[in-house]
C-alpha cells in the first residue's frame, strides 16, 4: 500500500482586536504535521484585502513561539497587498509545528484600518512531498485608536476661610492600551 506524502495545514483560532502603535500582533497562526518526513521551505505568501504599508510594519515569522531562523526577508509588493517571507531556514514538520505571522501596528492606525490577511494553500512550499489541500486560510483584525478615556468625578464642593487640601477638581483617566 503507498500513500502520499502529506503535510497537513490546520488554521488556529485567529479573529484579533489590535490597538495602534500596538507590537507583536498575531496576523495568522497555523499548525504544520507531516504523516512522514517533510520541511516547509521559503517561501510563504500572504495577502492582505487592502493595502498594508500605512498600517503594520516589523514583520516577523515565529515557530512555536520563537523566532524562525535564517535572514528572514519580508518585502510587501503588489501595490502593499502581498507579503512574502524568504529567506528562513527550512522547519521539519515531521512533528505538529506552530507557526505564527506578526506584525506591529503603526501609531497612526485607526479602526478605518480593519484588514484581512489569508493564506492559500498556493502560498506555501514543502518538501518532499506536498501540501494536503486546505482552504484559504483567513483572519481578521480590527484595529481601533489608542484613547485614554477622562471622565470627570463629582466635583460640587463648600470650602471654609484658611482651609487646606481643598478638592478643585477631580477625573480619572483610563486608556484602552498601554
Amino acid at each position: 500500500n503507498f500513500q502520499a506524502l502529506e503535510a497537513d495545514f490546520t488554521q488556529n483560532a485567529d479573529d484579533a482586536t489590535a490597538l495602534s502603535d500596538e507590537d507583536d500582533v498575531t496576523l495568522l497562526d497555523f499548525t504544520v504535521n507531516s504523516n512522514g518526513i517533510q520541511t516547509l521551505n521559503s517561501t510563504l505568501t500572504f495577502t492582505f484585502n487592502t493595502d498594508v504599508t500605512n498600517i503594520l510594519e516589523n514583520f516577523d515569522l515565529q515557530v512555536g513561539g520563537v523566532n524562525i531562523g535564517g535572514a528572514e526577508t519580508y518585502p510587501l509588493t503588489g501595490s502593499g497587498t502581498i507579503l512574502t517571507v524568504t529567506g528562513f531556514t527550512s522547519v521539519d514538520v515531521t512533528n505538529a509545528t506552530m507557526f505564527t505571522l506578526l506584525a506591529d501596528i503603526k501609531a497612526g492606525a485607526t479602526s478605518g484600518n480593519d484588514f484581512t490577511v489569508s493564506l492559500a494553500s498556493s502560498g506555501v512550499n514543502v518538501s518532499p512531498g506536498s501540501a494536503e489541500s486546505f482552504t484559504t486560510f483567513t483572519n481578521n483584525v480590527d484595529v481601533s485608536v489608542l484613547e485614554a478615556d477622562f471622565t470627570q468625578n463629582a466635583d460640587d464642593a463648600t470650602a471654609i476661610a484658611d482651609e487646606n487640601d481643598v478638592t478643585l477638581l477631580d477625573f480619572t483617566v483610563n486608556s484602552n492600551g498601554i
